[in-house]
């Protein structure tokens, strides 16, 4: 055991293809949209994260924020992250996904269809 890395440092894989997942695929203006994040960890540091989301016209910026315990094992670990983005009205937007503290930024295109809601 020993000390946790900061977090920026213990980041191993950046977002990429496959590291992240909207949900449903195909929402609807009745739907949460939904975003879950995958990322490896060069220690396993009891990880948590929350979401700050904010929208602006047609771009939601999803700013990720990486908390540990202070005791960290010595392994490679996977983890997953689930966040809730919120419903938006029909449109297409960008959904800009980004590690607080970091370089790490990706941008993938949402389309939000009309929906008659229940």
């Amino acid at each position: 055991m020993g000390l946790c890395a900061l977090p920026a440092f213990a980041l191993l894989v950046s977002l990429g293809t496959g590291a992240y997942e909207i949900t449903p695929q195909k929402p609807t203006a009745c739907d949460v949209v939904k975003l879950t994040v995958r990322q490896t960890f060069a220690e396993d540091c009891q990880w948590r994260a929350n979401a700050k989301v904010e929208s602006t016209n047609k771009t939601i910026f999803a700013t990720l924020h990486l908390a540990a315990d202070n005791v960290c094992d010595q392994a490679f670990i996977d983890m997953e992250f689930d966040f809730e983005l919120g419903s938006f009205p029909a449109g297409a937007y960008s959904v800009i996904i980004h590690w607080a503290d970091t370089d790490a930024r990706e941008t993938v295109p949402l389309v939000i269809a009309d929906g008659t809601c229940r």
